[in-house]
């Protein structure tokens, strides 16, 4: 699993663009997963992309997909409490803090603007409906996609 952070002037400003990529990988057995994450480039300057990408290559390693047809929601474990805010003087331009319980973005405030820190909080919100940590898969015996 791997996520690729762009700049793309054709995603309006405020929102973001996710796209998932898959490729199967005969070796493993398993799915390659690579996240495309675009921000306007007036949300996201171009400094921020590189350690961006890694730290959301990190959390996104925590994350599995369930399978659509699957499980109905109510089945699937509550989602995480996900807050995304931008601080002054942090030392790095994101940290992440990921529990069962909740996810923390911190950007440091000249990493991102606030519509587009919004942008993401409201784009995990929704992804959070969709993937589960892996441990929660594990424990709830939850099918993947």
């Amino acid at each position: 699993m791997h996520v690729t952070v762009v700049r793309d002037a054709s995603i309006p400003s405020g929102t973001v663009g996710l796209e998932d990529r898959y490729e199967y990988d005969p070796k493993s057995g398993s799915r390659i997963t690579e996240i495309i994450v675009g921000f306007h480039p007036d949300d996201l300057p171009a400094e921020s992309i590189p350690e961006l990408s890694v730290a959301l290559t990190v959390e996104a390693r925590r994350w599995t997909e369930v399978a659509a047809t699957a499980h109905t929601r109510a089945e699937l474990p509550q989602p995480p409490i996900i807050q995304v805010r931008r601080v002054p003087g942090l030392p790095c331009r994101v940290y992440i803090e990921d529990s069962l319980g909740s996810v923390t973005v911190l950007f440091r405030e000249d990493a991102i603007t606030e519509a587009g820190a919004r942008a993401w909080q409201n784009a995990l919100i929704r992804r959070s409906e969709t993937w589960v940590r892996q441990e929660q898969q594990q424990e709830a015996g939850i099918g993947l996609r």
